[in-house]
C-alpha cells in the first residue's frame, strides 16, 4: 500500500544505512585482523550493496522484461570494461573508477567492491522478486531452468576458456577450473554462484514439511541477514584470538565455525522476533 515515493525513500534510506555501517562497524571489525590493517578507508561489500540498492530503485517502475533487458546490458557492458588481468597494475582512473568499475587503490582508499559490476545481480533480483510477487510457481520454475542454464553456460565458457574468464582455467587438477575471479566478478563467477543459488531456491521451494523443519535454523539466520553479518565479524574475530591466535587449518577451523553458529543462533532468533514486532517503516527492520 506504499506510494512510489515511500518505496524509493525506503530503498535510499536502506542503501545509505548500509554504506554508513561499512565505515562505522564493518571496517572496525576488519581492523581486528591479527595481520593488521593498512588501509585508511576501505570500500567493501556493504558499500556495494548500498550503492546498488539506491541505483536499482530507479528501475522499480519497469516491467520484468525491461528489467531483464537492463540486466543483460549492464552485465555485457561491465564485463567488456574489465581489462586483461596483465594490465591491472596499470588501470586508468582515480577513485571514481575504483568505486564504479574495478577494484584497487592505495593505502588511503581501497575498493574491493566497485558498484557497477555487482548491479546486474541486484536488477536480476529485482526482476525475480517481481515475478515471485505475481506468480510464485512461475518464479520457482524460472529459478530451476535459469539455474541449469547458468551452470551449463559456466561449464561451456570455462571448458573452452572463452571470454568471460578473467583467470585461465588451465592447470593441474580441478582447482584451477573453479578458481574464479570475484574482484571484480567475472562472468563465470556470476554464472556459477547464481546457478547454484537459483537451484537451491528451487529445491527449498519443493521441500516438504519435514525438510522445512530441518531448514528452520537457516530461516532464523536469513530473517536477520545484516544483524547476523555484522555480529559474526566480531564474534569470529574474538574466537580467532581465543582459540587460534597463531592461525589454523581449514579442518580445524570447521568446529570453530560451528561453535560460532551455535552462539549466534539465539541472538538471531531473539532479534528476528524483535524485528517482526516493529512497524514496516522502522529502521530496525533494515537489519
Amino acid at each position: 500500500g506504499w506510494k512510489r515515493w515511500a518505496i524509493l525513500r525506503h530503498f535510499w534510506l536502506r542503501g545509505l544505512l548500509l554504506i554508513l555501517l561499512q565505515f562505522l562497524l564493518e571496517n572496525l571489525a576488519w581492523s581486528l585482523s591479527p595481520g593488521g590493517w593498512g588501509v585508511t578507508v576501505y570500500v567493501g561489500v556493504l558499500c556495494a550493496l548500498g550503492g546498488t540498492m539506491i541505483l536499482a530503485s530507479f528501475l522499480l517502475g519497469l516491467e520484468v522484461r525491461a528489467i531483464l533487458g537492463v540486466t543483460a546490458v549492464l552485465l555485457l557492458l561491465t564485463q567488456l570494461l574489465v581489462p586483461d588481468q596483465a594490465l591491472w597494475n596499470q588501470l586508468p582512473g582515480g577513485i571514481g573508477a575504483r568505486l564504479l568499475l574495478w577494484p584497487g587503490g592505495d593505502a588511503r582508499v581501497w575498493s574491493n567492491y566497485p558498484v557497477l559490476p555487482w548491479l546486474p545481480l541486484v536488477t536480476l533480483g529485482l526482476a525475480f522478486g517481481r515475478l515471485l510477487q505475481t506468480s510464485p510457481q512461475k518464479a520457482w520454475r524460472a529459478a530451476l531452468w535459469s539455474g541449469l542454464a547458468f551452470l551449463a553456460l559456466f561449464f561451456l565458457l570455462r571448458w573452452f576458456n572463452a571470454p568471460g574468464n578473467i583467470r585461465s582455467a588451465t592447470g593441474p587438477g580441478w582447482i584451477p577450473f573453479f578458481n574464479l575471479v570475484k574482484y571484480p566478478p567475472s562472468l563465470t563467477f556470476l554464472l556459477l554462484t547464481m546457478g547454484v543459488n537459483l537451484l537451491l531456491l528451487w529445491a527449498f521451494s519443493r521441500a516438504g514439511k519435514s525438510a522445512q523443519r530441518l531448514l528452520n535454523p537457516l530461516v532464523v539466520f536469513g530473517r536477520v541477514p545484516l544483524f547476523f553479518y555484522l555480529l559474526h565479524l566480531f564474534l569470529y574475530a574474538a574466537l580467532g584470538y581465543l582459540l587460534a591466535p597463531s592461525g589454523t587449518s581449514i579442518p580445524a577451523m570447521l568446529p570453530v565455525w560451528l561453535l560460532g553458529l551455535l552462539i549466534l543462533y539465539p541472538s538471531c532468533l531473539w532479534y528476528g522476533r524483535f524485528k517482526a514486532a516493529r512497524p514496516p517503516d522502522s529502521l530496525w527492520r533494515f537489519f
